[in-house]
């Protein structure tokens, strides 16, 4: 904590990120994890901390209820990020879905394609520039970015960082690699996800 007090964003969300997630990781073979058990003790800390800790206005929570933006009941995510203005709900801004490992192909798919919808939706309702999504299956996050240009609409794959879930599957160089990855991965959000030059 000591270091992300001495740095500024990107670098200081990347440290708080690493930060949150250590409790979690756990000298234990876990073997099953349910989808609620990766939401709330990987996902959620480590995404909180890396694209909301800044901003005092940005609330990133698990949802699996509708977007409050969005209309159609059917399409529900498993996490957001929203941004509020004077205190009241003003628009989501980041959008994930999450699958244990054994999911099958057919779920993974499924969420991908939700991401895209959802990211399209919130866009278009919200007149934004981008939205940030991820795609959580077990331990892995595979970030994306959203936007439109000239009516065609993209999707730009950003680093995507494993988290585990349990330290006997980290060795010493394999979490020197995460790590870096996380440094790129946050420098490359901050270089895509920046509204009026200020980090989210």
């Amino acid at each position: 904590l000591s270091l992300a007090k001495t740095t500024v964003d990107p670098t200081r969300s990347v440290i708080l990120a690493v930060e949150a997630i250590l409790p979690a990781i756990r000298d234990l073979n876990i073997e099953a994890i349910s989808e609620h058990h990766l939401a709330a003790s990987y996902i959620r800390p480590f995404v909180q901390a890396l694209l909301s800790s800044s901003r005092n206005n940005s609330v990133s929570h698990c949802s699996n209820t509708r977007l409050i933006d969005n209309k159609n009941i059917d399409k529900r995510p498993d996490y957001q990020i929203d941004i509020y203005d004077q205190y009241c709900f003003s628009y989501t801004t980041g959008i994930g879905e999450i699958k244990v490992k054994n999911a099958t192909n057919r779920l993974k798919v499924i969420d991908f394609y939700r991401l895209a919808t959802l990211a399209k939706e919130t866009l278009r309702n919200n007149n934004l520039n981008g939205v940030i999504c991820f795609q959580a299956i077990s331990g892995t996050l595979h970030f994306l970015y959203m936007s439109e240009k000239c009516g065609i609409w993209t999707f730009l794959e950003l680093p995507s960082v494993c988290l585990g879930n349990g330290v006997r599957s980290l060795d010493t160089q394999d979490l020197g690699e995460r790590l870096a990855a996380l440094v790129s991965m946050g420098v490359e959000l901050a270089l895509v996800w920046c509204v009026g030059g200020t980090w989210l």
